[in-house]
């Protein structure tokens, strides 16, 4: 299965998805708001990414500057934090990725601009998907893990 866009039958898994999550006492828009705001420690910068209306366009704008120093080693477990909020916050997000059972889980990024695809997702050269599609990956990982658990709690 293939996330794309918000507005496709699995666009609830994507990150861009309108799924408010609270953390810390703030709600966000998305997880991927959430995401952005947590690569700054700054309570200015991080103020700014949480009003702007595109906050990965307003993160990237004060990353050279302002991105927290320990990012590189906090960026997986970071993304993995907002999927576990989601999950636990989102009826929507947690029934469609338990529907995703047994399906392998794909960011497609072939329409994006970039000739290759980025840490997150894959594009399609041929008949095959090149990338290394670390949120599928972590969306399979959490669902996998969360249906283990149930199981194990019968």
């Amino acid at each position: 299965m293939h996330l794309r866009k918000v507005s496709d039958e699995w666009g609830i898994l994507g990150n861009f998805a309108h799924t408010p999550i609270q953390y810390e006492g703030v709600t966000y828009k998305s997880s991927e708001q959430l995401f952005q705001m947590m690569k700054f420690t700054d309570e200015e910068v991080r103020n700014a990414v949480c009003a702007a209306n595109n906050p990965k366009y307003t993160a990237k704008h004060y990353e050279k500057t302002h991105r927290r120093d320990d990012w590189g080693m906090i960026i997986v477990d970071a993304m993995k934090q907002c999927l576990q909020l989601k999950y636990e916050q989102s009826e929507e997000f947690r029934a469609a990725l338990e529907r995703s059972k047994g399906k392998y889980i794909v960011e497609d990024q072939s329409t994006f601009r970039k000739k290759y695809a980025d840490t997150w997702g894959v594009k399609r050269q041929g008949n095959f998907y090149v990338g290394p599609n670390l949120m599928g990956r972590l969306l399979m990982e959490l669902r996998d893990n969360v249906l283990q658990v149930s199981r194990q709690c019968r």
